[in-house]
């Protein structure tokens, strides 16, 4: 499915007003609608002349709001994000991820286990009692990536190479910390540069 560009802008910025405003969404939940929502908008929107630019403009307005918290409230009314903490690495990682990928028309495809396993993963190892394994991560959050992650790499050639990513992808996630979201793009993007070279 291609959505119009309008669509997926009037979606990402939809996503974000309210998981922002609307409390009735947890805090832990309005991150990962945020996180999911607009992967999912990005992954079914061609690169325009209108919708690139604003892949961009968002992905360094999401950052800076993090970061600049403060000023923006003062400059321009805007509260913190509800949603992430101040300087958040997780989020600001997967908007410089977005960034780089608009600024380079790369397919976003390629970027889906980030768009689902790690959110997923959140919220099974939340809601599934199941025992931890590496720090906090559970079983099943982490049995979470490798199935998601298998199921979203169609573009590597193989169903071995498939296995191999997720299992990667399933230990990265789970010793990556803060840096998960790097961390989860990472084995299936090489994976799929390296088997496109060869």
């Amino acid at each position: 499915m291609v959505l119009p560009g309008y669509l997926m802008m009037t979606g990402v910025i939809s996503v974000f007003i309210v998981c922002q405003f609307f409390d009735v969404i947890p805090v832990f939940y309005a991150r990962k609608l945020v996180h999911m929502l607009s992967g999912w908008l990005l992954l079914n929107s061609p690169y325009t002349a209108v919708t690139r630019p604003f892949m961009v403009v968002f992905a360094i307005y999401v950052v800076s709001h993090i970061w600049m918290a403060d000023t923006y409230k003062q400059l321009f009314g805007l509260p913190p994000y509800r949603f992430a903490r101040r300087g958040d690495l997780g989020i600001t990682i997967y908007g410089l991820i977005v960034m780089t990928w608009a600024i380079l028309e790369l397919p976003f495809a390629l970027l889906m286990p980030m768009f689902f396993a790690d959110p997923l993963a959140a919220i099974v190892g939340k809601a599934v009692r199941s025992p931890k394994w590496a720090g906090d991560k559970t079983i099943a959050g982490s049995l979470t990536v490798f199935f998601v992650t298998l199921l979203t790499t169609p573009f590597l050639p193989s169903i071995w190479l498939r296995l191999a990513i997720s299992c990667l992808t399933s230990v990265l996630e789970a010793y990556g910390g803060v840096l998960d979201n790097l961390l989860v793009s990472m084995p299936p993007v090489v994976a799929f540069l390296v088997s496109s070279v060869l």
